[in-house]
């Protein structure tokens, strides 16, 4: 059996951009273990840990195997045919197949297959020292790392993420001698920049973390983020406060430190009279510190700092942060005091010399557009029609305030702030904030029928503006972001359960537009529908086909009626039904009925009555359902009829001579199948 060794390799760099440390060091890990294992070499998958500062990205991979396995290595060249002339002299193409194998002509051997004979090459390989391969595995890594920019150093000679200072590969206590990007690797790490500058000897890849540890560097950058948000959780309790812990910001802060020191900072209480979100996004985007709410959810004038040492005078450090920071928060007071002169309404006009798209005019004309169509909504839901005009006419005022020009992700939050200063009603300025909604994949949708109106008024007037002009997704290119657009449209009409249709919501918003926007309502229709596999049906896809072949273009409904079949599917009568639907439907399909009204003095046989009165009872009671869209209890309705349509398949022969009979039990067939399909086409299923 081959002996086994841990292989450690570290890149030491200059600092990385934080943002991609995890990214890069799941990349170098997952392609190291792709060559491993194309070559040959195993390794003990599970136990494979990665490792990630801003000064070093580094995979240790236990259980390596020290000799590659003996392989076997197998050749086709070109047909018999080709490879000899009649006199059974080579061709330079069998010469130039042996060439390339190592071996005289004489060694290869013919392979028959049912396509004809093959000259073939096979030899059994001793594997290799692993130490042997290892360099160039790990080059061929790094040379496929996910990097947009490489930069270049010293004579230009090499381009990597930042410049590289050092390399470590060990298999094992052994050092794997290579050369990556002119530096020979050893057995050198190097902890804290500050606290432990000197060089240190890896004595075992088992032993990296603690010796780095020990060096002030906690190197696993999950262990570092989780160990700075339980040290940020205590310091905020401590203060009777809670730290608002976004994930993005923890992230970046973990990639900017390695030996993580949380620390206590306070600022001015007279900055709380400025919006907190104001106040919150400084401290995030600027200065990459934690604030802290109380007990009710106000901010509290305090802050916490993630510092990269341990200062001897940490309240130094604490008071040149304080410093920043009120420098920092006086800006967005300054912002929010000048941004106050101005009403928002009296911003709209401005908006005329902003370009929305160069196609689809200025914002103004969005604005413009998104209040007469968020007005069709509004008076389908009930929502009140003039403040929802209002609000649309005001809804991208915030876009040229100085506030959401320096922090962008509050637009909508400001706009209902100034709303609110300038005395607009209430419901309109929440609305300014609400129809945002849902930001992101978690995020809530609106459900405020103002809010709603105006969300899907801006997303409906995007989509059938975009795809009207040509600029469709293509492939993973979606550049104007239209796919999540239609996401947003489906949550909003799904789980807020609003009952509108997507062909008359795109006819209209068309309607608003001049003759050059294309009218793309089908591919508008069927790219939103599609979406609704993955978020409502579980990818289902004959789930999903039962209902699409039915037409529907109203997403709630689209979804009730899903949530139906998949609730029948559970029946135990299901499958029997399903494969009645599905003979009825191969019947009709080569046996057309003709429409007519079914003949009682045609019923000749006692199944054949059967079938007709229980068709004609279920009409009646799932009519009154299928009006309140209680599509469960109607598919739960018709599963009874499985007995009357056995019967009918069993006794009676549908395709008889007499023309007249023939039809009529077509028709019945069709009643049969309309039922159905008046929820779905249960015989996709």
């Amino acid at each position: 059996m081959s002996k086994v060794e841990d292989f450690l390799v570290e890149i030491g760099i200059e600092e990385l951009p934080p943002q991609q440390i995890e990214t890069l060091v799941a990349a170098f890990s997952q392609y190291l273990q792709s060559y491993l294992i194309a070559e040959g070499i195993a390794f003990n998958v599970d136990g494979v840990k990665i490792f990630g500062s801003p000064r070093r990205i580094a995979v240790l991979i236990p259980a390596v195997t020290t000799q590659q396995q003996e392989r076997l290595i197998e050749k086709r060249g070109p047909a018999i045919t080709a490879a000899y002339a009649a006199d059974g002299t080579p061709s330079k193409a069998a010469l130039g197949f042996a060439e390339s194998c190592g071996v005289a002509i004489k060694s290869l051997t013919e392979l028959k297959t049912d396509k004809g004979s093959w000259l073939y090459f096979s030899q059994q390989v001793a594997g290799q020292k692993t130490i042997d391969l290892l360099p160039s595995l790990v080059q061929k890594a790094l040379a496929e790392l996910p990097i947009k920019k490489p930069m270049r150093w010293g004579n230009g000679e090499f381009a990597f993420i930042r410049p590289v200072h050092w390399i470590l590969m060990l298999l094992g206590k052994e050092i794997v001698k290579a050369n990556i990007f002119g530096i020979d690797a050893n057995n050198v790490s190097y902890g804290h920049r500050i606290h432990a500058p000197q060089a240190i000897k890896i004595s075992s890849p088992s032993s990296y973390a603690k010796q780095l540890a020990a060096a002030n560097v906690i190197a696993d950058f999950s262990q570092r983020r989780a160990y700075i948000e339980q040290q940020i959780n205590l310091l905020a309790t401590q203060q009777q406060g809670q730290a608002v812990m976004v994930p993005e910001l923890l992230n970046m802060v973990t990639g900017l430190v390695e030996h993580p020191v949380m620390l206590l900072a306070t600022f001015d209480a007279a900055f709380l009279r400025v919006p907190k979100e104001c106040l919150i996004s400084a401290m995030q985007d600027h200065q990459k510190c934690f604030a802290l709410l109380d007990k009710n959810g106000q901010l509290m004038p305090k802050f916490i700092l993630v510092s990269n040492l341990d200062s001897t005078d940490p309240k130094t450090v604490i008071r040149g942060n304080e410093l920043v920071m009120h420098a920092r928060l006086a800006d967005a007071a300054f912002y929010y005091d000048k941004d106050q002169q101005n009403t928002l309404e009296s911003r709209v006009e401005q908006l005329k010399t902003v370009v929305y798209q160069k196609k689809l005019g200025s914002l103004y004309d969005k604005i413009i557009r998104i209040q007469k169509l968020a007005a069709f909504i509004a008076e389908k839901i009930n929502a009140d029609v003039k403040l929802t005009e209002r609000a649309a006419y005001l809804c991208k005022a915030d876009l040229l305030t100085n506030m959401v020009y320096e922090f962008p992700e509050l637009q909508g939050t400001m706009g209902k702030y100034y709303a609110q200063h300038d005395g607009e009603n209430k419901v309109i300025a929440e609305a300014l904030e609400g129809y945002y909604k849902p930001r992101f994949a978690t995020d809530a949708v609106p459900d405020q029928l103002i809010d709603i109106a105006l969300a899907l008024a801006d997303r409906i007037d995007t989509l059938v503006g975009f795809f009207g002009i040509g600029l469709v997704p293509t492939g993973e290119k979606d550049p104007y972001a239209l796919r999540r657009q239609a996401i947003a449209i489906l949550r909003i009409l799904v789980d807020g359960q609003i009952n509108l249709d997507l062909t008359k919501l795109f006819v209209e918003a068309l309607n608003n537009y001049n003759s050059n926007i294309q009218d793309k309502n089908v591919e508008l229709v069927n790219f939103c529908l599609e979406r609704l596999k993955p978020l409502y049906c579980n990818n289902n896809t004959e789930l999903f086909a039962s209902i699409a072949t039915l037409n529907i273009t109203n997403p709630y409904d689209f979804v009730e009626r899903c949530r139906a079949v998949e609730d029948f599917k559970s029946l135990p009568t299901a499958p029997n039904l399903a494969a009645a639907n599905k003979r009825v439907q191969n019947l009709l399909q080569k046996n057309p009925a003709n429409g007519a009204n079914i003949n009682k003095q045609l019923i000749l046989e006692p199944a054949e009555q059967e079938l007709l009165e229980a068709l004609q009872s279920k009409q009646q009671e799932i009519t009154p359902l299928l009006t309140n869209s209680n599509y469960i209890e109607v598919l739960q309705s018709l599963a009874s009829l499985q007995q009357p349509i056995d019967n009918f398949f069993t006794n009676v022969m549908v395709m008889v001579d007499d023309e007249k009979v023939r039809n009529n039990r077509l028709n019945l067939l069709q009643h049969l199948r309309n039922l159905f399909l008046q929820v779905a086409d249960i015989s996709l299923l």
